[in-house]
């Protein structure tokens, strides 16, 4: 069986192992040429070689090898003066994987003796090469972070991610014993093992634990900032040539799959810690199951961690120990609330996920397990223009659900309409009248976008919508409260790039039920072109007046091609009245978009939080349901709870 470099640092609280680290014995400095690059070597050996390949080893043991993407970091000093400092030098592991040999990264920056000077040279593992920090060998940065992630249990791998070594050197001119300066490396923590398992009464599969918590309440296990002095030798019972500038009592490991605590064998967690004396009753270990109850074991005796040390200590523990968390719970102080401002949801205890179902369409919690049949929304829009005179309110747009659809005066006359121009906004400039500079462009003002689905017959699902264009007869006592022109010459109304369409509320996309379709001409028209309708105020000579009735033609020069313009003669002496009549258009059918699904508002990975809120867009009373989804160690559960919610204006 090959040779295998081991943590042999096994032991059972509280008994304390002696220094398992073999020396090597100092044979003095070497005699080689000045200039000969420096050979450095890792001593084969019982050491504790501690690298990036992680295992479990034989016995419980961790079985911890050199790997090729090891890096290590030396410095050099050569009379009290630095020489070199972090230079990164690469890992070659030998076949038996506990020694090495190390080559220079950048061949510029290898090391090389020199003769009649005293020479040392500090290693440390694993290499860092951070910009901004200032490496010294005698104030080495490092840290242990508080935090720490083990993938599952019985998985070390993570070890070699919170490990720090430093190596003791020793001089050899004997090639065959591994080069010039051969290095014995030692970490500075110690690794803290707890053997886990549920006693025979367990009535589950298993206990999944998502996270541990170490703590002390006497002595620092975490040190998140700190120095080191590489020169000096980390021996057994001495103090650590460290300087702690941040520091912690807790160790807090993450476990991201989740370590099954079973009754039929041990489940490992493994913490790394600083080292430290703990008396008697200071240490505590804290479990978080998947449920987030929480099983606490306080550590009886004193520990005295050391470096470079596997402590291990195994439990069994019983299903009633995990005591619950607080139930989770769902309150809404205030169920009245205005429209476009937030509902406010409080919370308590813990949940994996929380959702809501606002009542609104497609968040209803009545369709959670059926399906809708949804009834598709419809809008409309225009833009439009005026220009000369100064009757400034010229259109209005009505619906009808009663129009037969015969094109004449008296049958427009004779059908109920709804005038729903206030929904627009027909407020703009008359071109060559108003002064603004806004008003000089001549484009197209946008009347805005409108729910148009209360214009449709419940009955028949259709409508008719027009355009009404009135224009007074002249009054030359007339004065334009706006610019002071006398009289009222009449004004045109503009009307293009028109459309009603139809959209489900659960989908993103839209069908277009009707866009405006006109062309200068009547070759080609049909029932889906709109018409145009032409009051009894006309008169024959109108109907040869350039400027008179409808006119379609490109407008701004091909900019906006087939603009409908209504119109009369400048100045009429009687009132003129047209319309312009879209044809009869049909809402869609209700459709069936499958079951309504809540709101997410809070995920498995995010921090619960004390309060969450939802805004409402439209009054109206809503039935709001909050569902929290609970782990519990026999599985998933839900807390419902329901809540009226009334939104004003």
């Amino acid at each position: 069986m090959k040779n295998k470099a081991y943590i042999i640092l096994s032991m059972i609280f509280p008994a304390i192992m002696g220094s398992c680290t073999q020396e090597l014995e100092d044979k003095g400095r070497p005699v080689i040429p000045d200039g000969t690059p420096v050979q450095f070597s890792a001593a084969q050996g019982n050491t504790p070689d501690t690298r990036t390949e992680v295992s479990a080893g034989d016995d419980g043991l961790l079985d911890i090898v050199w790997s090729a993407d090891d890096a290590i970091g030396i410095y050099g000093m050569v009379d009290g003066r630095s020489s070199g400092s972090n230079v990164e030098y690469a890992v070659t592991p030998s076949d038996n994987g506990s020694d090495a040999t190390l080559s220079a990264v950048d061949p510029s920056e290898m090391f090389t003796w020199q003769s009649g000077v005293d020479q040392g040279y500090y290693a440390y593992y694993p290499y860092d090469d951070d910009e901004t920090v200032d490496w010294q060998v005698q104030a080495h940065p490092f840290s242990l972070p508080s935090v720490q992630v083990q993938q599952a249990g019985n998985s070390p791998a993570h070890l070699s991610d919170y490990l720090l070594m430093t190596a003791k050197q020793e001089f050899s001119a004997d090639d065959n014993a591994g080069g010039n300066v051969r290095y014995v490396f030692r970490n500075i923590f110690s690794v803290v093992e707890f053997r886990l398992k549920m006693d025979a009464q367990l009535s589950i599969d298993a206990v999944p634990v998502k996270n541990a918590v170490l703590s002390s309440a006497s002595t620092d296990l975490a040190w998140p900032e700190a120095t080191i002095d590489l020169t000096a030798e980390v021996a057994d019972e001495a103090s650590l040539p460290v300087t702690v500038t941040a520091s912690g009592k807790e160790i807090s490991l993450d476990i991201t799959e989740n370590a099954d605590l079973v009754k039929d064998g041990y489940t490992s967690l493994w913490f790394v810690a600083a080292p430290g004396v703990h008396g008697a009753g200071d240490l505590t270990l804290r479990l978080t199951a998947i449920d987030n109850s929480v099983y606490t074991l306080t550590i009886p005796e004193g520990v005295t961690f050391l470096p470079n040390r596997h402590y291990v200590r195994e439990y069994e523990l019983s299903l009633d120990g995990f005591i619950p968390e607080q139930d989770f719970d769902v309150e809404i102080p205030e169920l009245t609330v205005n429209a476009g401002e937030p509902l406010a949801i409080l919370t308590e205890g813990t949940a994996e996920t929380i959702e809501i179902w606002t009542g609104e369409e497609g968040h209803d919690f009545e369709y959670s397990d059926k399906d809708r049949m949804q009834e598709p929304v419809m809008t409309v829009n225009f833009k439009m223009a005026l220009q000369s005179g100064t009757q400034r309110h010229p259109a209005a747009i009505k619906y009808s659900h009663d129009f037969s659809g015969e094109m004449t005066e008296e049958a427009i006359l004779a059908a109920t309409w709804t005038d729903v121009s206030d929904e627009f906004d027909f407020t703009t400039f008359i071109y060559n009248v108003d002064n603004d500079e806004d008003a000089q462009d001549n484009e197209p003002h946008d009347a805005g976008i409108v729910d148009c689905t209360d214009w449709f017959s419940e009955d028949t699902r259709t409508c008719r919508i027009a355009f009404f264009y009135h224009i007074d007869a002249y009054d030359a006592d007339y004065v334009d409260e706006q610019t002071g022109t006398a009289g009222n010459g009449r004004t045109f109304f503009y009307l293009w790039d028109m459309w009603v369409r139809s959209q489900y509320p659960s989908e993103e996309t839209f069908e277009e039920v009707y866009r405006q379709i006109y062309a200068a001409d009547d070759s080609g028209r049909d029932e889906t072109w709109p018409t145009f309708v032409e009051g009894e105020g006309f008169v024959a000579s109108d109907a040869n007046d350039y400027n008179n009735r409808i006119r379609v033609y490109s407008y701004l020069n091909g900019k906006y091609p087939y603009v409908v313009r209504l119109g009369s003669t400048f100045r009429p002496t009687t009132d003129r009245n047209s319309w312009f009549v879209l044809p009869e258009l049909t809402r869609p059918e209700a459709k069936n978009v499958g079951r309504d699904t809540p709101v997410l508002l809070k995920d498995t990975d995010e921090q619960m939080q004390q309060q969450y809120t939802w805004t409402f867009d439209t009054p109206g009373t809503y039935n709001v349901v909050v569902v929290g989804t609970i782990m519990t160690l026999a599985g998933e559960t839900y807390v419902t709870r329901e809540f009226e919610v009334t939104v004003n204006e």
